[in-house]
């Protein structure tokens, strides 16, 4: 496995509580599937990259979801698998 981050921040004036989640699981593992951030906090997300034993590209959708509206923000990864 490799290991990665993403940063995310609450734009908003208030605080929340998002899900996170994957398109494909099989892929990304997402340290934390729920995070509380307060209005304008910042936070990085570590993930793990799972390991494919062949040459591929692949797009990973990261879902963040703002729970108590349900407003969901929408994050692409393209990853190169190459070994």
């Amino acid at each position: 496995m490799s290991k990665a981050s993403f940063k995310y921040t609450n734009k908003t004036d208030v605080e929340h509580t998002y899900e996170l989640s994957a398109s494909h699981p099989d892929l990304v593992s997402i340290s934390e599937n729920f995070i509380k951030l307060a209005p304008g906090e910042t936070k990085s997300i570590p993930i793990l990259l799972k390991m494919m034993n062949e040459i591929k590209k692949s797009q990973v959708l990261i879902f963040v979801n703002e729970i108590e509206t349900n407003n969901c923000d929408v994050l692409i990864f393209s990853i190169y698998y190459a070994y």
